[in-house]
């Protein structure tokens, strides 16, 4: 397993000098926009009807005069590789003696955000609007640290589900969608063939409280097992359940700040697998109203559940606060295994292309141009999910491996990991579990770099159930590869408990 990665260190820079006590910094800048932009998050488009609630991009920095690192959480789908340079590039610029490379990206998944991959004028200038306010978050939370302390804790609350359904018996696959198997996302549980919630959910939250040195909190990282697509049909630029979170926490705690990170969630997702009818009973008897928008109930309820949970894990978690603790910050460039199509896998992607054609000729039988519209963006997506697994095909002849930034971090006895994947629950926990410090939170989502890509990062078990979201249609990476970070993790993880 050691031999198939080749990791290779960027950089272990610093720029603080003499020895301090842990020195903090917050900063948040607004990143929305009111014009017309396409929504990340569906195969068909959606194009915004104007602004929801705000998108944020919210940065904390922390060093102690050794190392440092600067969290950057963004209200977006992902991060993308041209969001990750130019920050860098801007953030650069602005400050040159910082380590760039110690800028820790992630997203909040929010399927109400923007594709930000659009080269139109409007997502063009929108994109370049969304660069220089996360780089002011960046420089903010850097140039306004000062003295401060930390706590940290965890609580357990139930905030998403696992949404593969799995049966006994073979599913039928869809043109564009993945390869039968015996899973499927979203499934009907109400059948004589179901069989089981393919790997339950996962209750840890982990938190990161900030204090100043008189004690008071200023703010706290919230890695949550949690993506934000709960108003994934709605049609305005949302921050999704976050924004109802930071308006609890207005009121709750004013002027604390929160930042987002999505633990492993990869099959994750806010709706209950059954119970549904329970569900919006519960919220009939709650509300005694319709919904003034998609979600807006379920959002409320999630960020309540965040809320206390917040509170508690505060109320012990602050009795033992730090002001010194080591810390070291390391980035390297991980090569890991691709998912390698295989020649039926690719004779699949063919056939559904046949399909695809077949359904497109019939567009023009469709009367509502809404539907239309809907329907052909949605076959257009499924083409180039088809034609994309024939490329990986070929490519994978030669480059057999994908490039993938790679942040491994300890503060004190709490350790961090990144990587760029909506990587499924079991990776999570196989990283924490094995871990040698007492907390450690695994972050997805986090930047893309060197051409890379996003994508599912599916289990092996996962895999053989087939479905939605395994295999060359959703999985720039094998499982082999999800494996590779879980022990590259463990590896270093072990290096820095014992303080190499």
């Amino acid at each position: 397993m050691k031999q198939t990665i080749i990791a290779v260190a960027l950089t272990v820079l610093t720029v603080c000098t003499g020895a301090a006590p842990l020195k903090i910094g917050w900063a948040m800048n607004d990143i929305s926009t009111d014009k017309p932009v396409a929504l990340a998050g569906t195969f068909h488009q959606r194009i915004s009807e104007g602004l929801r609630d705000p998108l944020m991009a919210t940065a904390l920095a922390i060093d102690n005069g050794e190392d440092c690192v600067v969290f950057l959480s963004m209200d977006i789908i992902h991060s993308p590789e041209v969001i990750v340079k130019w920050v860098r590039t801007l953030v650069k610029r602005e400050i040159p003696d910082f380590p760039v490379e110690k800028i820790l990206f992630n997203g909040t998944h929010t399927h109400t955000g923007p594709n930000l991959y659009r080269q139109d004028k409007v997502t063009k200038e929108y994109r370049q609007y969304v660069m220089k306010q996360a780089a002011k978050s960046v420089i903010e939370a850097w140039r306004s640290r000062k003295p401060g302390k930390i706590a940290y804790g965890y609580d357990l609350v139930v905030t998403a589900f696992n949404r593969r359904i799995v049966y006994f018996t073979r599913q039928k696959g869809s043109p564009g969608g993945s390869p039968a198997g015996c899973a499927k996302l979203h499934g009907k549980t109400d059948t004589p063939d179901f069989s089981h919630v393919e790997a339950g959910a996962d209750p840890f939250v982990n938190y990161l409280f900030t204090y100043d040195m008189e004690g008071k909190l200023t703010g706290a990282i919230m890695n949550v097992p949690y993506t934000a697509q709960v108003s994934i049909k709605d049609v305005h630029l949302s921050s999704d359940t976050w924004s109802d979170m930071r308006k609890l926490m207005a009121e709750k705690h004013p002027g604390v700040y929160i930042l987002p990170q999505v633990a492993a969630a990869g099959e994750a997702t806010f709706e209950q697998p059954y119970y549904k009818g329970a569900e919006k009973r519960r919220y009939r008897l709650i509300y005694g109203r319709e919904e003034a928008y998609t979600g807006e109930f379920q959002r409320k309820q999630i960020a309540g559940r965040l809320l206390t949970s917040f509170e508690r894990a505060r109320s012990w978690a602050e009795k033992e606060q730090f002001d010194d603790l080591p810390i070291k910050h390391v980035t390297k460039k991980l090569m890991l295994s691709r998912y390698i199509p295989s020649e039926a896998e690719c004779q699949q992607a063919r056939e559904d292309l046949k399909e695809i054609e077949r359904r497109r000729a019939k567009l023009g039988e469709i009367e509502d141009p809404k539907l239309r519209q809907r329907r052909t963006t949605s076959l257009n997506s499924s083409e180039n999910r088809c034609r994309r697994v024939l490329r990986r095909a070929e490519e994978c002849k030669t480059k057999p491996k994908l490039p993938m930034e790679f942040h491994v971090l300890r503060i004190g006895d709490v350790g961090f990991v990144s990587e760029q994947y909506e990587y499924y629950f079991e990776f999570g926990q196989r990283i924490a579990a094995r871990s040698p410090f007492t907390q450690t939170f695994v972050i997805e989502l986090s930047a893309i770099i060197d051409g890379g890509s996003t994508g599912y990062l599916a289990t092996e078990r996962a895999t053989q159930n087939g479905g939605y979201g395994v295999g060359p249609l959703s999985c720039p990476l094998s499982p082999q590869g999800g494996q590779e970070i879980v022990e590259e993790a463990v590896k270093t993880l072990k290096e820095l408990k014992a303080g190499k």
